[in-house]
């Protein structure tokens, strides 16, 4: 009986004995994982981070897109879930929305019929051209009517983004 109450003790401290072993080799892994990865972290951020301002939404915008970027390439080349590919290919979608709303050329769109049909070239434009008053009446509308051409297409990139965001963004984990 001694002997086997023996081995049992002898068992019981080698497991945890185990458990302490592994505990600590788990925190150790755990530990370099997290050194690496904020090493690799800080590497990718470093230009984002560095000139970030709080004044406007283009700052804002452009971590969102680096973030993205990130979240799409592991998806895309490490994802383990059955949906990674249409995750990625949705935070694709993300991506060129965001570039869009970045580069911001819903202006050169916008008014490029307008600009046609008043033969306006931007590149020849002058100051005083621009301070000039539109005084015909069918001028004055097509001008109101490129610039609500130009706020709904901005409008409209900023609310698909979202909308994919919304409708998708507790779904991106992996």
């Amino acid at each position: 009986m001694s002997t086997i109450k023996t081995a049992f003790n002898y068992e019981k401290e080698y497991s945890k004995g185990m458990k302490i072993w592994i505990d600590t080799v788990d925190y150790v892994e755990t530990l370099v994982d997290n050194i690496k990865n904020g090493v690799e972290n800080c590497y990718l951020w470093i230009k984002t981070i560095w000139v970030d301002k709080q004044w406007d939404d283009y700052f804002f915008l452009k971590i969102m897109k680096l973030k993205l970027t990130l979240m799409e390439k592991y998806f895309r080349h490490h994802g383990m879930s059955t949906e990674s590919v249409k995750d990625a290919d949705n935070i694709k979608r993300c991506i060129t929305l965001l570039d869009r709303i970045l580069n911001d050329n819903y202006s050169e769109e916008a008014f490029a019929v307008y600009n046609k049909k008043y033969n306006i070239n931007n590149d020849d434009l002058d100051l005083s051209s621009l301070t000039k008053p539109i005084t015909d009446p069918t001028q004055q509308a097509d001008f109101k009517s490129a610039i609500q051409i130009e706020t709904e297409m901005k409008e409209n990139d900023f609310n698909e983004l979202f909308k994919i965001i919304r409708e998708n963004i507790q779904s991106w984990w992996d």
